[in-house]
This record gives C-alpha cells, structure tokens and sequence, in this order.
C-alpha cells in the first residue's frame, strides 16, 4: 500500500543518513573502492589507448605545451585553445569502433559491480530494514545482488531506448513542420523541446524507485516499484528541490572551510618561508587535507543519494 511521501522529512533524513553513516560506509566499503578505483582506472587507460591514434595525440599535444611554455613571455601565450586540442587530436586519431572501446567499458563495468553489495546495503540501511555491521570489510553476493544488476542493465537498456524514441520523434514532428513550411504551426517548434522534456522528467520520476525496490524487497515487481510513484510527483520533485538545496549549502560550506584552513596555511607559509622544512611540511599536510577531506565529502554526498532512495522508498511503501 503507497502513501503519500513526506516531502521536507525525507530529504532531511537523507542529509542525516549521510552524516551518520558516512564514517561506518567509509569502514567496510574501502577495500570495494580501492578495487573500483583500480578497475575504473585500467579501463580508462583500456578506453582511451585502445583508440587508434589517441597515445600519439597525447604525445603530441604535450610536445606543443612544452614548446609553448619554452617560448611564452606570459602564461597566457602557452594557452592552447580548445580548437587547437580538437585539430590534434582529429590529426592523429583513427576511427573508433566498438571493438575498441568494448574491453575498457566492461572492466569499468567489473568496477561498479564491485559496489553492488554495498550498495544493496545501504539502500536496505536507509530502508530502517538493517544497521551496518561491524568490522573493516563487507561482501555478500546473493540473488538480491544479482537481481539488482539485472535490473540496473534493463532499466538503463530501457531509459536509453524511451529517450531516443522520443528525441528521434521529437526531431521528426520538427522536420515534418519544416517541410511543410506552415507558419500557423510554428509554434509547435517552441513547445516540442519542452514538452520532450517534461515527458523525459515524468518517466524518469515515475521509474525512480525501481532501483532501490530491487535492493530492498524480498519480492520484487516492476508493476509495484512504477505505482508507488503515482500520485507523488510533485512530492517527488518537491524533496528533490529540498535535497538540491542542503546539499549545495553542505558544498558551500565545506568550501569554506577549506578556504579558510588555506588562507590560515598561507599565512602560517609566509611566516615559515615555502624554502624551509617548516613550509614544505605544512604544504604537504594541506595537500593531504584537502584531499582526503574531499574524498571523505564526495562519499558523503553519494551517501546521501542512497538515503534519500532507501528512504523515500521506505516511506511511499509505508515500510
């Protein structure tokens, strides 16, 4: 039985998920990311180095950087436009094909389901199905995790194939007018993005839960997880916004507070000297701040998208 969502409720549930959680996420999914990182980067380099031409464009580009600095009065004569990167790299790299890309796309691929029993337990966490457990490592691989891949590839296969339905029969309708070349009609040129994107909004809503009902429920059902939206989308759109908003405050105050720490650093640098020991170990601890600080907040931020899921889920469910 759906019930209505609790719009300000659930979006600041979700901020407190990510804060309460963050820390204990951090615990036992940091082997699963440092495998990701791993998987993610060799299919990058897979991805780009297996297009014909691209190692040879790099070396090019970088070739002209260095000739450029050697020979600029000023920072800006080393710029290279982005028109000058985009001919480089036309110059030099071949066709692509799907072959190429295949073998880096599936071991990014590996890497995100790396993360899929954490994920199923933090959407089961937000749910108020479970608690996190103790210890310094967590992987289960049962049906629900599989489940959850399966629908994840359908669902995307699905959102890609109504997209394009749409944006092709959107450009169709728009060529149609143009041909006939009516300019009673004309208007409908102005309306056709539009409406193409509420339609894209509604779908992508009224599908929102089908993720996290796969990561939830015992008994999952595509019929269940599209009809629980019903009757929510403003609710919907409404603790999105709520949601946008503390978290661009939770940005903005976080950039403060680096700004601050760096402006403190710069001082306490301009008394040491950048020569000394003194600055260069205060420069090294800032950089070992700064990063761990931002790697520890775009955790929390991903947190916060499982909380509001699993909590929203768990509340329109009246779980």
């Amino acid at each position: 039985m759906s019930r209505k969502l609790p719009i300000a409720e659930t979006a600041v549930q979700s901020i407190q998920f990510s804060l309460r959680h963050v820390w204990p996420a951090i615990r036992l999914g940091w082997p699963s990311f440092i495998v990701f990182l791993a998987l993610m980067i060799a299919g990058f380099a897979l991805l780009l180095f297996n297009i014909p031409g691209f190692p040879d464009a790099v070396l090019a580009l970088i070739d002209e950087m260095e000739a450029r600095s050697a020979l600029a009065v000023s920072p800006l004569d080393a710029f290279i436009s982005e028109a000058e990167v985009e001919a480089i790299f036309e110059e030099y790299v071949g066709e692509v094909s799907l072959l190429n890309i295949l073998p880096g796309l599936l071991v990014m691929m590996l890497g995100g389901i790396v993360f899929v029993p954490m994920s199923v337990l933090l959407f089961r966490v937000a749910a108020g199905d479970t608690e996190l457990p103790k210890g310094y490592f967590y992987w289960r691989w049962t049906g629900i995790e599989t489940r959850l891949v399966l629908v994840y590839i359908c669902y995307a296969i699905a959102m890609i194939t109504i997209t394009a339905g749409l944006y092709w029969g959107t450009v169709w309708i728009a060529s149609s007018i143009l041909f006939r070349g009516d300019v009673t009609i004309g208007w409908v040129l102005y309306v056709l993005p539009w409406l193409f994107l509420l339609v894209m909004l509604w779908v992508t809503l009224r599908s929102l839960m089908i993720i996290p009902a796969a990561a939830i429920e015992d008994r999952f059902s595509v019929g269940a997880a599209l009809g629980a939206t019903g009757g929510n989308f403003f609710r919907l759109i409404g603790s999105l916004i709520i949601v946008k908003i503390l978290v661009i405050a939770c940005i903005l105050a976080f950039w403060l507070i680096l700004f601050i720490l760096s402006l403190t650093a710069g001082g306490l640098g301009l008394q040491f000297g950048d020569g000394s020991m003194a600055g260069k170990i205060l420069g090294a601890v800032m950089l070992v701040v700064t990063l761990g600080a931002s790697l520890f907040f775009m955790i929390a931020l991903n947190l916060v998208s499982f909380g509001w899921l699993g909590g929203a889920w768990a509340a329109i469910r009246n779980r």
